[in-house]
């Protein structure tokens, strides 16, 4: 990596951290440019303005690929617990962008855009859910994407909250909170299999 793309990287790091904390419109590209100990002019060299320093600021850390991997052959639970699995490291490993992505799409619309268009990949775990929906297989969800984006949602907000009454920035994402995701997305709130 080049010094320029390191120079960029830094400032979308500290932009990042700074839309999630204190939300886009109430953080100023000087407290950005103090932050990140350059000029206000630095960061326009890179960012065209600070909407376009938003939108990459929800493009996730690491490139999302389009696996052709086959799991039909998955038993539905194991395909769910999958689901829940990746979705939860996805939003681990991009947790910032995704804060942003949902505090600031009601004022700047072209994020969920960005997102739909440019960002989101179906990994092959969905794409088999979605098939089985199709199928006839799972009733209970007509749109999945709309499923995954309150899924989360509602992971952020759990996690959030756990972190403000606890007091604590612990890993959340642990095994014993994918089971009890999984079996909520599984079994919904009565909690049984049968």
């Amino acid at each position: 990596m080049n010094k320029g793309e390191k120079t960029k990287q830094f400032i979308l790091k500290h932009s990042r951290a700074l839309f999630a904390k204190k939300g886009f419109d109430a953080t100023k590209t000087s407290e950005i440019a103090k932050v990140c100990d350059i000029s206000e002019a630095t960061i326009y060299k890179y960012f065209e303005s600070k909407k376009a320093l938003l939108l990459a600021c929800v493009t996730p850390k690491t490139e999302l690929t389009t696996s052709t991997e086959d799991v039909s052959h998955l038993s539905l639970e194991a395909l769910i617990e999958r689901y829940v699995t990746n979705l939860l490291a996805l939003i681990q490993n991009n947790r910032e962008q995704f804060e942003i992505l949902f505090n600031e799409t009601y004022h700047h619309p072209e994020l969920s855009t960005q997102y739909v268009q440019q960002i989101h990949r179906e990994r092959p775990e969905e794409m088999e859910i979605e098939r089985r929906i199709r199928q006839g297989d799972i009733h209970t969800i007509s749109d999945f994407f709309l499923f995954t984006v309150g899924m989360i949602s509602a992971v952020l907000a759990m996690t959030t909250h756990k972190e403000i009454h606890d007091k604590t920035e612990v890993n959340h994402f642990t095994p014993d909170m994918i089971r009890e995701v999984s079996n909520f997305v599984l079994y919904g709130i009565k909690g049984n299999k049968s």
